[in-house]
């Protein structure tokens, strides 16, 4: 009776967690290399900050909670707005530390926006009138 108990209560207690955010130090534990693409973000100031971010390696994306810091919200505010603007990606390096080095690649950043198409030669578009000599 006992083991029927367990089982039910694990199998709620796993339901339970399906939704619920991940620490962001689980990150470093799915050995993630590359940086995530930050998918959507809602900044609770004074709480925390709620990530959905998507690996390169992982197809789906997974909902992490990062503890509430103040530069990474800034930080995240910047990015979001800028590739608004830009027409990026938001990009977040998981195994960031805060150092007092300037040239370090920041918590969260955008992708540079993609090159626009190069202009053809000035010959195909020359208009030529028909009925002209020249």
């Amino acid at each position: 009776m006992a083991l029927v108990a367990l089982v039910g209560l694990n199998y709620a207690a796993l339901i339970n967690l399906l939704g619920r955010p991940q620490p962001m130090q689980s990150i470093i534990t799915d050995t993630v290399d590359d940086d995530a693409v930050v998918l959507a973000a809602s900044i609770e100031e004074g709480q925390a900050i709620y990530l959905w971010l998507r690996h390169p390696q992982q197809r789906e994306p997974r909902f992490y909670i990062l503890q509430w810091d103040q530069d990474a919200a800034i930080a995240l505010k910047r990015a979001m707005d800028q590739s608004l603007r830009n027409n990026s990606t938001v990009m977040m390096n998981p195994h960031y530390e805060s150092s007092l080095e300037q040239d370090k690649e920041p918590l969260f950043y955008i992708l540079p926006p993609e090159r626009l198409p190069l202009k053809p030669p000035a010959e195909i578009y020359e208009y030529r009138n028909p009925n002209s000599a020249i």
